[in-house]
């Protein structure tokens, strides 16, 4: 069994406008190769607090009665798949 790889934390945030206007990844130049590592930790360390609180909402939302459905339509997916990942809730 293998252990998950603890990735570094970083304590100077990455401002927002860093990363606004990009469309792909071919945009994106960095100075150096210990740049582009620390962006990369940090953009991990981003999508897991967005997916925190993605969870937390489809939570609250289902307490104050949303559907599926509603949620789906938000989240941009189908009825089922938000089910499946929150059916718990």
């Amino acid at each position: 069994m293998s252990k998950k790889k603890k990735l570094p934390t970083y304590s100077r945030p990455v401002p927002a406008a860093v990363f606004a206007g990009w469309q792909g990844a071919s945009e994106v130049r960095f100075a150096d190769a210990g740049e582009v590592l620390e962006r990369l930790a940090c953009l991990v360390q981003e999508r897991d607090r967005l997916g925190a609180h993605q969870d937390e909402l489809v939570r609250q939302g289902r307490s104050q009665g949303l559907t599926w459905g509603q949620l789906a339509t938000s989240l941009g997916v189908t009825p089922q798949a938000v089910q499946k990942r929150y059916g718990r809730v």
